[in-house]
């Protein structure tokens, strides 16, 4: 799980929805979906945030390993710790994983129902990529909706179509029905590929559920804001929902 530029480009915008009196007081109860590596070079987070935020961030002590695991080029620069960079953007945050990988992690499975205790604890939730490494992934969606605050926002990302990076390939109707009947309303649903020629993004459109011819090696990038809360159920793919509630 990663953080890259235009991961962190999303984060920027959703921060600067904050209530700039509320972020001068408080901090932004966040949740992480894992502890995610910061890819993104030093200049571009200063580009982002400013010089000086960059010029106190923790260096990783494994950056070299890091770097290597991620296929990075030996001059990408140093890597930035990710619970720094969150603390300097006034984001507290609770990691979490099935395994202390890091070590600030808090020991959860996704694949199972969602303790209590973090039951509308957040107002922001960060998944950079690990609902499709959960088998039981529709309970993993939920419990990613169930944590989030009344007016909380989820930032979520997922591959579209590339084989083998986890479990699941996620279709834009995955997170437009899932959120769209659990209370949420997106505010960001794109798809991304890259290449030698840089980022493209791809467009859904309003209401992204018709059939559609995807690049490989594409991901899907959403951002849904709580709504409403009310008790989560399992989504129906809207070109059935017509059908479905036909009397007959």
């Amino acid at each position: 799980m990663a953080i890259d530029e235009t991961y962190l480009s999303v984060l920027k915008s959703v921060l600067a929805q904050r209530d700039p009196d509320l972020v001068a007081s408080t901090w932004t109860q966040t949740m992480c979906l894992s502890y995610p590596d910061l890819l993104v070079p030093g200049k571009v987070i200063s580009n982002l945030f400013g010089a000086e935020i960059t010029s106190e961030l923790e260096v990783r002590s494994d950056g070299d390993q890091v770097k290597k695991y991620h296929s990075l080029p030996e001059d990408f620069g140093p890597l930035y710790e990710t619970e720094s960079l969150f603390e300097k953007l006034r984001i507290k945050t609770d990691f979490i994983d099935v395994k202390k990988l890091r070590g600030p992690e808090k020991i959860v499975d996704l694949n199972e129902p969602l303790p209590p205790e973090y039951h509308q604890a957040y107002d922001l939730v960060i998944d950079t990529g690990t609902l499709e490494h959960c088998f039981n992934v529709g309970n993993a969606f939920r419990s990613m909706c169930e944590m989030t605050k009344l007016g909380g926002v989820v930032i979520t990302m997922a591959p579209m179509t590339i084989v083998n990076h986890g479990f699941w390939n996620f279709s834009p109707t995955a997170y437009f029905d899932g959120f769209d009947q659990n209370g949420f309303q997106l505010q960001f649903l794109q798809g991304r590929t890259k290449d030698a020629s840089g980022v493209q993004m791809i467009d859904f459109g309003p209401r992204p559920t018709k059939r559609m011819i995807v690049p490989p090696e594409a991901v899907l990038m959403c951002v849904a804001r709580r709504t409403s809360v009310e008790k989560f159920r399992w989504p129906v793919q809207s070109k059935y929902k017509a059908m479905l509630s036909t009397k007959t």
